[in-house]
């Protein structure tokens, strides 16, 4: 499996295998269990976890209930600040170098996860459409790998189930069988790394409604300059990932003295540093009160130069 990193938004859900009385379930009946969810399903689910490539960590979050029902949040792992959040045909974007909080209508989320024909892909995104993408497949990270799959008891009704592709990435997976949903925390490792570059903390079926709503724009302060997205053109999969890829840069660049030049010039323009780190401090304050009810997860120790 290739590691890559890939755009799309799709859904979950799996099926069950049982083992007789007594025994414990084989590598194939764990596997049995992963859960693979699409819109299409139309089953409620919930995601929750953390990517990571090098110094610069994103969490998310991915709710869903049906087509017109469903949520997905982004957002800076250091410190929990949203960065991108879609609702029903609704989005909201933080920009901290203009600095505003672009919000835009008639726009859906995708968010992709699963081995495609040997490639792992793995995004989130926007998309102009009426409807939204997602797939979460658990299971094609270890369908056909059976045998190069181990497994192993960790407690009463839990087990912990491994497997290594041909090019050497593994992936983690908790069980817990006790669960209506068994799968309970997967870890995507790099080869020749230790920690994981991806993390699912949460995978449930219990959604609940105050997660989807789109947020009151109005209860964000008067400091705060809000923006509408225009064109329906502006909105397409490069300009989401862009905007939460600059995001995340621009805000490790205030918060490391050190940050190499390369990584301000790849912004193409020239930036005034103080003054956005000023704005930062007070709009991402404003956006995590904004979104309180709905905590992202950060990571445990936060990356410094």
């Amino acid at each position: 499996m290739n590691v890559r990193i890939a755009l799309i938004f799709i859904c979950f859900i799996g099926g069950f295998s049982f083992t007789a009385a007594g025994t414990e379930p084989t590598v194939e009946e764990l596997i049995g269990l992963a859960p693979t969810l699409t819109c299409s399903d139309a089953k409620s689910f919930e995601i929750e976890g953390l990517f990571t490539q090098d110094d610069v960590s994103f969490s998310f979050r991915v709710f869903f209930r049906s087509k017109d029902q469903y949520s997905v949040m982004i957002g800076d792992a250091t410190d929990g600040t949203p960065l991108l959040f879609l609702s029903n045909g609704k989005a909201l974007s933080y920009d901290p170098i203009t600095p505003h909080v672009l919000v835009g209508e008639n726009v859906h989320g995708f968010f992709n996860l699963k081995v495609d024909e040997g490639d792992f892909k793995f995004g989130p995104g926007v998309k102009n459409g009426a409807v939204p993408e997602m797939t979460i497949d658990l299971r094609s990270f270890f369908d056909g790998h059976s045998k190069q799959s181990t497994h192993a008891k960790t407690g009463e009704k839990q087990y912990r189930l491994s497997t290594t592709s041909e090019h050497g990435n593994t992936v983690v997976a908790t069980i817990d069988m006790s669960r209506p949903c068994p799968y309970t925390r997967v870890e995507f490792i790099r080869k020749d790394t230790k920690k994981p570059f991806l993390l699912l903390t949460k995978i449930s079926q219990d959604v609940q409604e105050d997660n989807i709503a789109f947020p009151a724009i109005e209860k964000l302060s008067d400091k705060v300059k809000v923006k509408k997205w225009t064109s329906e053109d502006e909105l397409d999969m490069a300009e989401g990932l862009f905007l939460i890829t600059r995001a995340l840069l621009v805000r490790l660049i205030c918060r490391s003295p050190d940050a190499p030049e390369a990584s301000k010039v790849s912004l193409l323009f020239a930036v005034d540093w103080e003054k956005v780190k000023e704005n930062d401090q007070s709009y991402s304050q404003e956006l995590r009160k904004l979104f309180a009810s709905r905590e992202l997860i950060q990571k445990a120790e936060p990356s410094s130069r």
